[in-house]
């Protein structure tokens, strides 16, 4: 007996999602036809608030499309991730970069003046050089 060809089969209307968010696993169903955005709040109407990452598969889920184009259908980003399963991740808002441009402008600045200040102004560098190291694990 030949197996069914499985891309000629009907992509179901409603596709159910395992959504793993905030440490715990929601299935979520929503029209396969929908935008990403779709998913997005049926977990705000689940409880799960916020601004978070989704992906499925280790792919992103598009909300946008690019140059303008309208973005994919969920169920179009789900078959090409090849799992049912989506994973939620808060994002996190850095802000470190601007301290490590600073500790780097700093480090600059004190290469500079070592010239005028007979390297005294070179002291400063092993106690910067440490939070370069730092901030970022802290942040990101």
């Amino acid at each position: 007996m030949p197996s069914p060809n499985v891309s000629a089969m009907p992509e179901p209307a409603m596709l159910e999602l395992f959504v793993r968010a905030g440490g715990r696993t929601s299935v979520v169903e929503v029209p396969a036809a929908a935008p990403a955005s779709a998913l997005r709040k049926a977990l705000a109407f689940q409880g799960v608030e916020g601004d978070y990452f989704l992906a499925a598969g280790g792919k992103p889920l598009r909300e946008r499309g690019a140059n303008g184009r309208a973005a994919p259908s969920l169920g179009d980003q789900i078959a090409a991730a090849g799992t049912r399963q989506v994973t939620a991740t808060p994002r996190r808002r850095g802000g470190c970069f601007i301290f490590s441009l600073t500790i780097l402008t700093i480090i600059l600045l004190a290469f500079m003046m070592s010239i005028c200040t007979c390297g005294t102004s070179l002291l400063i560098i092993p106690f910067l050089l440490p939070f370069l190291f730092i901030l970022p694990c802290c942040c990101l």
